[in-house]
């Protein structure tokens, strides 16, 4: 076999590959978004792109956030949470989520962590505080990140200050 055949061989495979990835993504963005999380929760998906999502739910109970390779921008600020803890479950896979929180919550940390980072970056003026939670965010970060911010950081601000 020539090396032009096994050049234009491996060419076509891998368009193949990339058509097939970007089906499969859609066709999981479209399972994600069918899901309801009831009133006054969150689903918001980003797949190979971003998504910006402000709540002002009264009251606010949670939901879900994914992003595949994509990014997701969650404004929180304007919400309340009536019946705490709400449950906000994230899935990031080679991208980000970055969830904007009122400083007065207390937030919950749990999700697992594979090659990737979680950290709340507001500055909070009692984190010794042993009350429960306002918020817990739980799920699976593997290859990405997960910061929690408040109303006036945003992602451009993030990454000049890294």
């Amino acid at each position: 076999m020539s090396a032009k055949k096994l050049l234009a061989r491996i060419v076509i495979a891998l368009i193949g590959l990339q058509v097939a990835g970007f089906v499969a993504a859609l066709l999981a963005k479209r399972r994600y978004l069918a899901q309801d999380y009831g009133e006054g929760s969150v689903n918001e998906v980003a797949v190979f792109g971003g998504a910006e999502k402000e709540v002002m739910s009264q009251p606010f109970t949670g939901g879900a956030v994914r992003a595949i390779c994509g990014g997701v921008e969650l404004d929180l600020t304007g919400a309340e949470i009536a019946d705490a803890p709400a449950i906000l479950d994230v899935t990031v896979i080679c991208g980000g989520v970055m969830v904007k929180a009122p400083l007065e919550w207390r937030v919950a940390l749990t999700p697992s962590v594979t090659m990737g980072g979680v950290e709340d970056m507001r500055e909070q003026s009692d984190p010794s505080t042993e009350s429960p939670p306002d918020l817990i965010i739980t799920g699976k970060i593997i290859c990405g990140g997960l910061p929690v911010g408040d109303a006036e950081m945003n992602l451009h601000e993030l990454h000049a200050t890294e």
